[in-house]
């Protein structure tokens, strides 16, 4: 499902190029790109630079702060809704959000969704992991009303799933965020690790109290185990919130806002103070942050995470400027053995000690262990994207040659291979560079000629990019790029792997993901652009 046109920080990474002793020579190009990542630097840590790139209306920000106001009995300028009722979307969550802001609004819904059918397609869809159906889900659930069918077909494919999904994802937040909030709409029992979660809040309060994302993560998941707040947890959760609503207007964001309205309502309704500063925010935001044509224009989140900081000290680095972190441990995510994509994008390029290549590599083998472990339970969990991405990584970090694994994990890796090539014309892009990039790891063989055929179906003459379900975005030619590049394959139809790469990059700096559209560039899609050519070009 293509749910964003502008890629982030989804981190589909590389496997084992490292960047540290590449040399770029100060051009026009670079300079412009080493000042657009330095532009977004906060507090000794990077965010994203497409956050400054944005400068017209956004859905998704209209449709939160339309969300606050009507809880708030703010009007809401008629301008505005008819900005969300004329938006024009072919994503069906957008037009479930759409229908549930002017239904607040008492106004007539504009979008005609057949749910039962998107839903059965979308638990039917063999290219989106477990995790991508449950979210899906989530955005049904939360943003549109569901009959008793609609209610059993989802709880039917959450109870198939369920023992597998909460042993492997039991310590994502976000991904357990949603998990619970679908099980409680559908009356289903469910199975949390109190523990954890408790001693995960102890750690952020005292760590870093301003990440209010992960904060109402484990408040949710906290009480969806029938524990309340400690009164000492919720004296601190209130001085955090009354902090963030004084700060100035441009460092609060509307997804914070949110986060700190529904705190409110769940513990302080009574509190004069804390609904005079939040109305007093939403009140400032209302006359400086609406645009001409009704939407809202609003900051997004730039609370660190090691993604993007990570993301912005590479290129930095591969830009001839040194930018390695003092401590890379945070970075590493020790014992971690779900976010591969971060802590694959710190051992690749960074130098790490002997005690952290140890640690990393010591979670690859645990991962892979694990994998296998569940594989015995449930011979279907290799049909979950992000299983099959987590023994990617877990297969470029380990640090040891693959004839090393067990032989049932080998098994297992061939008999996911064999499913992947098999049915590799309908998997996704990504899906399908991580089963090559594992049959490289593996020494499995298949036909490339086969899959060639399958790469080039894809490649438009005239646009001289790759093209697929409408998408001509960096992500898709990253992928087709790549794969040809590890076959040894350096043209296509007259075109240069080079100059098809070419075609993403911006003379302003940065790669986009959308042709010459600077405002799609991003910290993601300038890496893909000089890891690829570095790459191709054989470094």
């Amino acid at each position: 499902m293509k749910r964003f046109v502008m890629i982030t920080f989804v981190l589909l990474l590389t496997g084992c190029t490292t960047l540290n002793t590449v040399t770029y020579e100060k051009d026009s190009w670079t300079s412009k790109t080493i000042k657009l990542v330095n532009s977004a630097k906060k507090d000794g840590y990077y965010y994203d630079y497409n956050i400054l790139l944005k400068t017209n209306s956004d859905l998704n920000e209209t449709l939160r702060y339309a969300e606050m106001f009507s809880d708030r009995d703010i009007n809401l300028p008629e301008k505005t809704i008819d900005y969300i009722r004329t938006y024009s979307t072919e994503d069906v969550i957008e037009q479930l959000r759409i229908n549930y802001i002017l239904r607040l609004y008492n106004q007539t819904q504009e979008h005609d969704i057949n749910i039962k059918k998107y839903i059965e397609k979308t638990i039917n869809d063999p290219t989106l992991s477990n995790t991508e159906k449950i979210s899906i889900l989530y955005y049904i659930s939360k943003f549109s009303t569901n009959t008793d069918e609609i209610q059993s077909i989802m709880s039917s494919y959450i109870t198939s799933i369920k023992k597998k999904y909460e042993k492997e994802y039991s310590k994502d937040l976000g991904t357990m965020f949603e998990y619970t909030f679908l099980l409680k709409k559908l009356n289903l029992k469910m199975e949390l690790d109190l523990n954890y979660y408790q001693k995960e809040l102890t750690s952020l309060l005292e760590t870093n109290p301003s990440d209010l994302y992960k904060l109402s993560y484990l408040e949710e998941l906290i009480k969806s185990t029938k524990t309340e707040l400690t009164q000492q947890q919720l004296t601190k959760i209130k001085q955090i919130i009354s902090k963030e609503l004084k700060k100035r207007d441009g460092d609060t964001n509307s997804i914070n806002l949110l986060i700190i309205n529904d705190f409110i309502h769940k513990y302080w309704g009574n509190d004069k103070a804390l609904n005079k500063l939040l109305l007093n925010k939403l009140k400032i935001i209302k006359e400086n942050n609406i645009q001409k044509d009704g939407g809202f224009k609003g900051n997004r989140i730039i609370n660190f995470h090691p993604g993007p900081d990570l993301l912005a000290r590479v290129i930095l680095n591969l830009l001839g400027e040194k930018a390695q972190p003092e401590n890379l441990d945070p970075y590493l995510l020790p014992e971690d053995t779900m976010q591969w994509r971060v802590k694959a994008l710190a051992y690749n390029h960074f130098q790490l000690s002997t005690l952290q290549k140890e640690k990393i590599s010591k979670d690859a083998k645990l991962t892979l262990t694990f994998i296998e472990e569940a594989y015995q339970e449930d011979k279907n969990i290799l049909d979950d994207s992000i299983v099959v991405e987590n023994i990617k990584y877990s297969l470029d970090i380990m640090n040891e040659p693959y004839s090393s694994l067990p032989n049932d994990q080998k098994k297992m890796i061939e008999t996911m291979l064999n499913k992947l090539f098999n049915h590799f014309n309908q998997l996704d892009s990504t899906l399908q560079r991580y089963s090559v990039d594992i049959a490289s790891s593996a020494n499995y063989s298949y036909d490339k000629d086969d899959i060639m055929d399958i790469v080039k179906k894809s490649f438009d003459s005239n646009e001289k990019v790759f093209i697929k379900k409408d998408s001509n975005g960096i992500l898709l030619n990253y992928n087709y790029l790549h794969i040809m590049n590890i076959m040894g394959i350096k043209e296509i139809k007259g075109n240069s792997l080079l100059s098809i790469l070419e075609k993403f990059k911006d003379t302003k700096g940065g790669y986009n993901t959308v042709g010459k559209r600077h405002d799609t560039s991003s910290l993601i899609t300038t890496y893909y652009g000089l890891i690829l050519t570095k790459e191709i070009q054989g470094g």
